[in-house]
């Protein structure tokens, strides 16, 4: 026996190294509730151990050598990343773009520049990583020749992302927002093969919360029709306004109150060999509502059909509530045409569509 297999340290840390891989493999295999990753404890002294081995050690080596080379005081350093990670957070999620957690949107920033950045400071307003090429140009003294701001762009109750494909199609970096988990899992498969396939996050409208702001937010098909409450619709307004850039535009469409009236007691049916569709509505004028009642049936292999059955709400929304509103978010541009047009509604408009900036 050599004069290392008789230390008992070093016996002792093969030892563990061996647990530590195996116990890894099995980890891999079987889930995080070997490790205990699944136990909040454990998992923030991971993370701990993380961030001072893997960020604070490697950032302390670059500062160490700006000083060492007598450039630390002429020196901009700033510490950032492009993304957050899981980290095994949520209940054990590693990857870094499939699940929309805290721990992934949010990203670290930190700068130093001594003589030019206080210590210890901080700044609320909100920072993307478009910001920081622009920073460090500005800190040399110098600037870019052309503008370099992305083109953004929001499809807000994105549905099965029809629209926000076509959008991305055209080369526009799309976020898409619904209240469905269905229908963003179909506009996910829908946009799979995609070069650069829409961000979809499961978002209800009211509740829009985004990384960052976006140039131009769009909501089609009647999609603002489905909030029924007065708070809801006012609510959504307010955060799309809150999401935009400055100079950005929001652009939506709803059913008129003259068309969701002239629907009262009507019947649509629509019929394939595999499939039919019987559509029901009545509208409410206390409430101000349309409601859809729809059967689908759909032929099975065996000859049976299958039935199902959906109930949708739309609320009859006046032009002048949704100019009130509007102007209450902080748009102080309105300018109301009738469907796909550029011209004013008709008085029997069956649509409207609003530019607000």
């Amino acid at each position: 026996m050599t004069s290392l297999m008789k230390n008992p340290l070093v016996v002792g840390s093969g030892v563990l190294a061996l647990v530590g891989a195996g116990v890894y493999v099995y980890q891999l295999m079987f889930g995080l509730g070997i490790t205990g990753m699944n136990n909040s404890t454990s998992w923030g002294l991971y993370l701990t151990c993380f961030m001072f081995f893997v960020g604070l050690s490697a950032g302390g080596l670059i500062v160490d050598k700006l000083r060492q080379l007598e450039l630390d005081k002429d020196t901009l350093i700033i510490w950032t990343t492009d993304h957050g990670d899981a980290i095994a957070s949520q209940g054990g999620h590693f990857d870094k773009d499939s699940h929309m957690s805290q721990e992934v949107e949010r990203v670290p920033l930190a700068l130093n520049w001594k003589g030019r950045v206080a210590p210890g400071g901080r700044d609320g307003h909100l920072v993307s990583t478009i910001d920081l090429p622009v920073t460090m140009l500005d800190a040399a003294g110098t600037a870019f020749s052309n503008r370099v701001d992305g083109r953004s762009l929001l499809d807000l109750a994105c549905g099965t992302g029809t629209i926000a494909c076509l959008l991305a199609k055209k080369g526009y970096q799309v976020l898409a927002t619904d209240g469905s988990e269905e229908m963003l899992t179909q506009a996910a498969a829908k946009a799979a093969g995609l070069e650069r396939p829409p961000l979809f996050l499961h978002q209800a409208m009211p509740r829009l919360r985004l990384a960052q702001p976006v140039d131009a937010v769009v909501s089609t098909l009647d999609s603002l029709n489905y909030l029924t409450r007065t708070r809801d619709l006012r609510e959504t307004f307010r955060r799309v306004h809150r999401w935009l850039r400055p100079g950005g535009q929001f652009v939506f469409d709803v059913n008129t109150p003259c068309k969701l009236r002239r629907m009262d007691g009507q019947m649509y049916m629509d019929e394939t060999e595999e499939s039919c569709c019987v559509w029901r509505t009545f509208f409410s004028e206390k409430k101000q509502i349309c409601t859809y009642q729809v059967d689908l049936f759909r032929l099975r292999p065996d000859g049976a059909w299958d039935r199902s059955f959906e109930e949708h709400r739309e609320r009859a929304w006046s032009e002048a509530f949704l100019r009130e509103a509007l102007g209450e978010a902080g748009f102080s541009s309105v300018l109301l045409t009738g469907d796909l047009t550029d011209k004013p509604p008709r008085l029997n408009e069956d649509r409207w569509q609003f530019q607000c900036c």
